[in-house]
């Protein structure tokens, strides 16, 4: 028989996340936790002091600035892995302009049966 998993959606909010991340433990505690997120990528990026609309940035500057987000988003599931100490923790994360298709998507792809998804 398969190990039961419990997708968890997390956003950027670390007090609201661990919530969701600490209650799906509790709840479920021989199931592997799944962190999953959906990065929307800003229209707007850092420029010289300022901000700049990405479709005016050259290839380059893309190219950095969405290093800069893939790594700050590994950073974030990573620390959210380490609030379950010894348990199996995966993490998926993609990127997409809309965050509903792109979760959609995920529970598509990773065939999600069971999903914790916080609220405001």
């Amino acid at each position: 028989m398969d190990q039961e998993e419990v997708h968890i959606a997390v956003g950027k909010n670390f007090k609201r996340e661990k919530a969701n991340i600490l209650w799906a433990a509790a709840n479920f505690p021989r199931a592997t936790l799944v962190l999953v997120n959906v990065h929307w990528p800003s229209k707007w990026m850092p420029f010289m002091g300022g901000e700049l609309l990405y479709k005016f940035a050259d290839e380059k500057e893309k190219q950095m600035h969405r290093d800069k987000q893939t790594e700050a988003t590994v950073r974030m599931l990573l620390q959210y892995k380490s609030l379950c100490d010894t348990r199996e923790v995966k993490a998926h994360y993609i990127t997409h302009d809309d965050i509903l298709v792109g979760l959609v998507n995920l529970i598509k792809k990773l065939k999600i049966k069971r999903i914790v998804i916080g609220s405001r």
